[in-house]
């Protein structure tokens, strides 16, 4: 969560017709609404749910950018 991770409120989120549009400083990244079909089971404080992750790259760009393991999903 940001309370335990501050650096999360330093990204920018635009909505846009073809996803998100995320920016932190110089980096920024297009991320489309939807991930692929790739589950995953997630904690959301003290709920287990299901959840769909987004690929490798979209991952990668989050964890760099916040220098911790990262995955993004919905």
């Amino acid at each position: 969560s940001q309370r335990e991770h501050p650096g999360i409120a330093t990204i920018a989120v635009a909505l846009t017709k073809n996803g998100l549009f995320v920016k932190r400083g110089r980096e920024e990244l297009e991320v489309p609404l939807m991930p692929a079909e790739r589950r995953a089971f997630v904690r959301v404080w003290d709920s287990h749910v299901e959840a769909f992750e987004y690929d490798g790259p979209v991952n990668a760009w989050f964890s760099e950018q916040l220098e911790m393991p990262c995955r993004l999903v919905v």
